[in-house]
């Protein structure tokens, strides 16, 4: 055998280790700059109680220009100016409050009012009674005659002239029924004093004598009162004359309110009677039904109530009036 046998195979030729990839060395971070340490503000010492706190001029700090510390005047200022004196309210002068309107609440109204101010309404009311007597009896020839009959005891004792005079009431000529209306159109002008009364004691809480002749609008009072004579002569319809008047009355409650407080013509005081009455039917029939009542209550008294009941009337008419209409009723 060969040396070659002898020796064994030959060994196989040993391939180089191949390196291991190795992980990336991560790159180098810039380093960042360390902050430095904010100083602390010197303590500032605190203000005694009472006292002011020092002005500095730190940003930000009570007691900085422009700014009041704490304490200093002005530091709490509103926005809205200095606060208003507290307002005392005048318990002498208070006005009605809103809600439902009510008539027994008018009437009440209209018995305080004229007691608070009795004297007045009691000679103005007079007055009025006396120069309204005085031209019917200067516009109506008949009931002057039977005034005259009735105040002279000798023409009363006498049966003929009570007969004529009353003979002379029942005959009406046209010419008498003219003069008729132009009485009743200045009687019911110098009424209008009355109204004027109760809008300013519902306005002003009292009326001055003279405040019942400010009236400024005279035309439309002499409007109103020429167009009340006019329908009034429904009247005159046999049978039911006295129904259209009564009916005619009930929406006309409100026109001479419109007249005096709104400046209005009579032709439009009548048009907004109708339609404050007629929005307010109930209301309306009970003042009427008051009215009636009272009115009845004061003639059966001699007449004398009336001096009473007129003024208790007009101011609970001037009540409802501005109640009605949004306004408010003073009180004093």
């Amino acid at each position: 055998m060969s040396d070659t046998n002898a020796a064994g195979p030959a060994p196989e030729p040993q391939q180089p280790a191949t390196p291991e990839p190795s992980a990336p060395e991560a790159s180098p971070q810039p380093q960042q700059p360390q902050a430095q340490a904010q100083p602390e503000p010197p303590a500032r010492p605190q203000p005694m109680y009472g006292a002011y706190a020092p002005q500095t001029d730190e940003p930000g700090q009570p007691g900085q220009s422009g700014m009041p510390a704490y304490g200093a005047p002005g530091a709490y200022a509103s926005p809205y100016g200095p606060p208003s004196a507290p307002q005392t309210p005048d318990w002498n002068r208070m006005s009605q409050p809103a809600g439902p309107v009510r008539v027994g609440e008018a009437v009440g109204y209209g018995f305080s009012a004229f007691g608070r101010n009795a004297g007045i309404w009691l000679v103005v009311t007079f007055l009025v009674a006396v120069a309204a007597f005085l031209i019917t009896l200067l516009t109506t020839p008949a009931l002057g005659d039977l005034f005259r009959v009735l105040t002279d005891p000798v023409l009363l004792a006498d049966p003929a002239a009570m007969e004529a005079a009353a003979a002379g009431v029942e005959e009406v000529t046209f010419v008498g029924q003219l003069l008729t209306m132009v009485g009743s159109v200045v009687a019911s002008i110098i009424g209008f004093v009355l109204y004027q009364g109760a809008l300013v004691q519902t306005r002003d809480g009292s009326a001055s004598f003279g405040a019942f002749f400010t009236i400024s609008n005279w035309g439309g009072v002499a409007t109103f009162a020429v167009l009340q004579a006019l329908v009034n002569l429904v009247a005159l319809v046999p049978g039911v004359g006295w129904l259209l008047q009564l009916l005619i009355s009930f929406f006309f409650l409100a026109a001479p309110y419109y007249v005096l407080d709104q400046g209005q013509d009579g032709l439009t005081a009548i048009r907004s009677s109708v339609r404050l009455v007629s929005s307010n039917v109930g209301v309306a029939i009970l003042a009427f039904l008051v009215v009636i009542g009272l009115s009845i209550a004061g003639a059966l008294a001699c007449g004398i109530g009336l001096l009473v009941v007129v003024p208790v009337l007009v101011l609970m008419g001037g009540y409802l009036y501005r109640r009605l209409e949004g306004q408010q009723v003073v009180v004093s």
